[in-house]
């Protein structure tokens, strides 16, 4: 890239950081559509701003082939927001790409798998934690920052567990979220099942219930969902057998 081409691009960049910070959007969206600023500019080593339709198109035909279809996605919603945020242009044309429409199930383990996983964890607060995780169906952002009041007084249910046991009983942050999925991904190798996450434990707390009889609409409104088409467990609705109890009556 010509030297007044790249500072042209830095400047457009930075403008781009800019607003995708003042559209209060993730850190982990801005950085993808970042880099997906910096990948078109790679690919035709020049600053992006002038590139034609014909440009664009061929630069997808050969994302397609070289990447996922998530990949894809991400990199035309960074461009788009690009075009219609910083240049004030047209994005009309992001309208060619049509990722195909697949609904990937999630990842479910069995009764057994999770009973065994639980069983497998060592330390205790992290055993409690993935317990309650399941019992409750909860993501893990909001597993780590429940509260437990006792006399009036908040204390964290998962307190960060740096220091002395004092410190911990006085910790005014939550247990590391890091720390937390590190110690899910260890026992999952340890347990030889499939690579799964601590989220597969809210898709296995739903699915168990309805393999149980729960009703969607319950299940539901356990999970927070804001219409039972959010919710993507019915595909073992006719594995119903059973008449429903909590999941965790199992382990």
């Amino acid at each position: 890239m010509e030297a007044d081409e790249r500072t042209r691009f830095n400047r457009l960049h930075t403008r781009h950081l800019r607003a995708l910070k003042l559209q209060g959007l993730s850190d982990k969206t801005i950085d993808a559509y970042a880099r997906a600023l910096r990948r078109v500019a790679e690919f035709f080593d020049a600053c992006p701003d002038r590139l034609s339709t014909e440009q664009l198109t061929v630069y997808f035909a050969e994302l397609v082939d070289s990447h996922s279809w998530s990949t894809v996605k991400v990199d035309c919603n960074g461009l788009q927001f690009f075009l219609r945020h910083v240049l004030k242009r047209d994005w009309s044309w992001v309208e060619m790409i049509r990722a195909p429409e697949i609904q990937s199930l999630p990842d479910i383990l069995t009764p057994a798998e999770i009973e065994g996983l639980i069983g497998a964890t060592r330390k205790l607060r992290y055993r409690v934690f993935l317990l309650t995780t399941y019992s409750m169906g909860l993501r893990l952002g909001e597993a780590l920052p429940a509260l437990c009041r006792k006399h009036h007084k908040p204390h964290w249910l998962f307190p960060s567990a740096v220091g002395s046991p004092g410190c911990i009983r006085a910790a005014t942050t939550p247990m590391d979220r890091g720390g937390t999925q590190a110690a899910m991904k260890a026992v999952v190798a340890q347990c030889g099942v499939k690579k799964v996450s601590i989220h597969s434990l809210r898709h296995s707390f739903a699915t168990h219930l309805l393999m149980k009889g729960t009703d969607i609409r319950e299940i539901q409104e356990l999970l927070g969902h804001k219409s039972v088409e959010t919710t993507i467990y019915t595909h073992v609705v006719r594995e119903l057998k059973t008449k429903a109890h909590s999941p965790l009556d199992d382990l």
